[in-house]
């Protein structure tokens, strides 16, 4: 099969945020539930969390180890906080699994793995999630890590999926393109072999994969045509920057779009928001932080929601 590539302008992007109707209410934009976080990793909690909040979910519930409660909370004022028996390492118990799969049950859209941590209890709570959950989910970080070898039970969900990893976590799923975690390695040659990859990972499992780096990559499951963003500046590249694009694809999801369109528009309106960080003189790019760039998100939105009201009149 013949693969290629395609990009979006904004006015691609824009019809996908209309107007709200004067009569909505919480629920017609969806309950979403984030998976993430522990002791030692709170913010990828809140990050992940708000940007959910911000991209426009109606419900966002967040679930982290209750060891990290005194870090994640003072910062979530809109979630829903589901703090949940944890492990001596601060991380997520496996005693928590039966409550996770109940809020699985009650979510439209589901986000595991940032700032998870890996463990005994996260690696045995990782794969029953990842096979039992009835709702969309969102394989991101650690959820990716500890996935290593269980790949078929991508194969036997029920319900849409989506993994978001980077070059290193696709190395480490997928053997034989270990030449796409080197950083030394930007050849066309390296290019060709990750949207190859990509698409072939997509259509086997049956998946929505979302390769990060420049120029992030979308493959969908039962389509030759591969997305590449155009968005996003190498000020992006730290630690943080994915758990926030996680909490945006999961708010987008759990609004009703559909996998693929939900994962472009948020790579692509995530990209904004670091070319809109990075466009404020009053920062370095080197300076840029996923918390400055997630503020810039509701002005990105607002600029696509206008952009849908000035197509709509011509």
């Amino acid at each position: 099969m013949y693969v290629f590539t395609y990009s979006r302008t904004a006015q691609n992007f824009c019809k996908h945020f209309p107007p709200r109707r004067r009569d909505a209410h919480k629920y017609n934009f969806g309950r979403v539930l984030s998976i993430c976080g522990s002791e030692r990793f709170p913010g990828a909690a809140v990050l992940a969390a708000r940007a959910a909040v911000f991209s426009g979910a109606g419900v966002v519930r967040a679930a982290f180890p209750r060891a990290a409660y005194a870090a994640i909370a003072p910062q979530l004022t809109e979630p829903i906080l589901f703090p949940l028996p944890g492990n001596t390492q601060g991380q997520l118990a496996k005693g928590a699994l039966e409550e996770l799969l109940s809020a699985c049950e009650k979510s439209d859209a589901v986000l595991l793995g940032c700032g998870l941590g890996q463990s005994l209890d996260t690696a045995a709570i990782v794969p029953e999630l990842t096979e039992k959950c009835p709702a969309p989910l969102i394989l991101d970080a650690d959820a990716l890590n500890l996935l290593v070898g269980k790949l078929n039970l991508l194969r036997a969900r029920s319900a849409p999926t989506i993994l978001t990893p980077h070059a290193g976590e696709f190395a480490r799923l997928q053997a034989g393109v270990s030449t796409l975690s080197d950083p030394r390695s930007m050849s066309a040659e390296r290019d060709s072999v990750r949207l190859h990859a990509a698409h072939r990972f997509a259509a086997e499992y049956g998946v929505t994969l979302v390769l990060k780096g420049a120029g992030t990559l979308v493959a969908h499951c039962g389509s030759p045509a591969v997305y590449r963003n155009k968005t996003g500046n190498p000020a992006m590249a730290t630690a943080g920057s994915g758990d926030m694009l996680a909490g945006i694809m999961l708010g987008f999801w759990g609004q009703g779009l559909p996998a693929r369109t939900a994962a472009e528009c948020a790579v692509f309106v995530h990209g904004l928001c670091g070319d809109l960080a990075v466009a404020d003189s009053v920062i370095a790019a080197r300076s840029l932080t996923p918390s400055y760039m997630l503020d810039r998100l509701p002005h990105v939105l607002a600029e696509q929601e206008q952009l849908f009201r000035h197509l709509a009149e011509l």
